[in-house]
């Protein structure tokens, strides 16, 4: 159990559990040991859980045993999931800058590997457009990208600005900017823009990439579909009468954003909404989801990760009815939404699963649902997300 006792360091490094805690966890995994006999021997992670699901559940045997602890564990394995993406990202950045010292010693000894242009110096090329809209209507975004970010946000200003950000990794840089000319297409149709990505102009998905930077009219709204592959995407101050968001290996945040319809889904990463929306969707795998769409207007919430903890904030309001369905697994769910009549309340040690009601839910002026799911976390929902 050498690997857990180094994540559970590290996560007090990084500030996510306090020392007390850190102690209680090390104190348990020491009692675990000694339960389950000698770890098994085998190089590197292979002495270690198979995978993080696993972690999640061997944290969750030891919570049957030590109560509240085991909430704990199940958001420790949501932490550990996200810390090894993390630093999974700053490896493959060290080592890209590596690749790329014409003297290093890697670079010599991957030119005698002779990988190709995988393993080749990168270059940067840079294009920027700006221009207006319509003076009348809503605004089309639909922005596909790969191996790369996209940021967009608003400024009080009446025109629009987008920097194209292309990356080549090769061993000669003319070859990169035959590649970077046909990488992305910008396309503006009234109050239509399209920004697609491809590999399509010689490069390979391993070696290329394009990040998406947009400034846009704080005073217009926007139907907005984003999606990347390598990248995580952020959204500050949209209005937007639809937001879709797709992106994989990477996190999503949407800051000050209100939109009728919102769907946010990624992989392996945290996803964070604040705003305003009376429709959110919220998917992620080893992730966390924290949400605070705002307001007491009724609305529908569907939340669903797993290896993270689910945090949705709704400040109780008299004149709102609450429909919460919600489960987990090795760990625990609290629900902070006044005076719930509850259809169905399971509290095991390693599943929980709840259904619940404001009293006189359907006389309530609004009405609100969520429905939220993981495994390997605890779900809070009510004004504190903390």
């Amino acid at each position: 159990m050498e690997e857990e006792r180094l994540l559970i360091l590290q996560m007090v490094a990084d500030g996510k559990i306090t020392a007390a805690e850190a102690a209680e966890l090390l104190k348990a995994l020491d009692g675990a040991r000694e339960k389950a006999g000698p770890a098994p021997r085998g190089p590197g992670m292979e002495a270690s859980f198979a995978s993080i699901g696993e972690l999640g559940h061997k944290m969750g045997e030891l919570g049957s045993t030590m109560g509240e602890l085991g909430g704990k564990m199940g958001d420790m394995a949501g932490n550990i999931a996200e810390t090894i993406v993390e630093k999974v990202e700053k490896f493959a950045t060290r080592v890209a800058e590596e690749a790329g010292k014409e003297q290093g010693w890697l670079n010599t000894l991957l030119a005698n590997l002779n990988l190709g242009d995988m393993f080749g110096q990168q270059f940067k090329f840079e294009d920027t457009v700006s221009g207006t809209f319509a003076p009348e209507g809503d605004v089309q975004l639909d922005i596909s990208t790969f191996n790369g970010r996209i940021d967009l946000e608003t400024w009080d200003r009446p025109e629009f600005e987008f920097r194209l950000v292309k990356s080549i990794r090769t061993k000669e840089e003319e070859k990169a900017a035959a590649i970077a000319d046909k990488m992305a297409n910008f396309v503006q149709d009234g109050n239509k823009i399209r920004i697609e990505a491809s590999s399509h102009g010689g490069g390979i998905l391993s070696n290329c990439g394009v990040a998406v930077y947009g400034h846009l009219p704080s005073d217009r709204v926007y139907a907005a579909g984003l999606t990347t592959l390598n990248g995580r995407v952020n959204v500050e101050g949209l209005n937007a009468s639809s937001l879709r968001v797709k992106t994989a290996n990477g996190r999503i945040v949407a800051t000050n954003v209100s939109g009728n319809s919102i769907e946010l889904k990624t992989a392996n990463g945290r996803i964070e909404f604040s705003g305003v929306t009376p429709n959110l969707v919220a998917r992620t795998s080893n992730g966390r989801i924290v949400a605070v769409p705002g307001g007491h207007a009724s609305g529908n919430y569907d939340l669903h990760t797993s290896n993270g903890s689910i945090r949705l904030g709704l400040v109780p309001s008299p004149d709102t009815g609450y429909d919460v369905e919600a489960s987990t697994t090795h760990s625990k769910i609290v629900t902070e939404l006044g005076d719930l009549e509850f259809r169905a309340d399971e509290r095991g040690h390693s599943r929980q699963h709840i259904h619940a009601r404001t009293r006189g839910f359907e006389e309530r002026p609004q009405r609100v649902h969520v429905r939220a799911k993981t495994s390997n976390g605890s779900i809070r929902i009510g004004p504190n997300v903390d």
